[in-house]
Parts: structure tokens; C-alpha cells; sequence
């Protein structure tokens, strides 16, 4: 699995991405400008966009999603919390 963390605001500034669909994308939800259709636009059919809009309780769920995910990659847990954006 690939991961990469890049401001959708400027994916047509990313010629490595322009040309590429993408399986999930998670968005932050302290970046409020409209960049939900540019990451809708760059997902693959089916795929899936997390939008995580400050309810309680969801922002740790989607924390713990992404040190799970880095863990299970193989990241050791505390580089994983350390590349958390929480």
C-alpha cells in the first residue's frame, strides 16, 4: 500500500498525480476550502473519500483507523502517532 499526504488544493500542481486515480483519500478537516470536489474528482470509481467534520468522538476514530492501518503496514506504533496530523 501507498500512502502520501498531499494538499488536494494543489493536485493539479502534482504531474505524478494528475494522470492517477486513487482507492481512498482522507481530508483535514482544518483545511475548510473547497477541495472536496477535486478529491471526489481524483477517486477511483467505488472508491472511498473520509471527510471528518469535527463531531464528537470522530476525529478519534479516525485516528486510531490511521495508527492501525500505519501498524499494520509495519510502522512501529510510535512513528505511526508521530505521523498522526492529531
Amino acid at each position: 500500500m501507498e500512502s502520501r499526504v498531499v494538499d488536494c488544493r494543489l493536485l493539479d500542481q502534482k504531474s505524478d498525480l494528475t494522470t492517477r486515480s486513487f482507492d481512498k483519500i482522507l481530508r483535514n478537516p482544518e483545511a475548510m476550502s473547497n477541495t472536496i470536489r477535486d478529491c471526489f474528482e481524483a477517486l477511483k470509481p467505488g472508491g472511498l473519500l473520509v471527510n471528518e467534520s469535527g463531531a464528537l468522538g470522530n476525529v478519534a476514530e479516525v485516528h486510531s483507523a490511521i495508527i492501525s492501518g500505519l501498524v499494520t503496514q509495519g510502522i512501529p506504533v510510535e512513528q505511526a502517532r508521530e505521523a498522526s496530523p492529531w
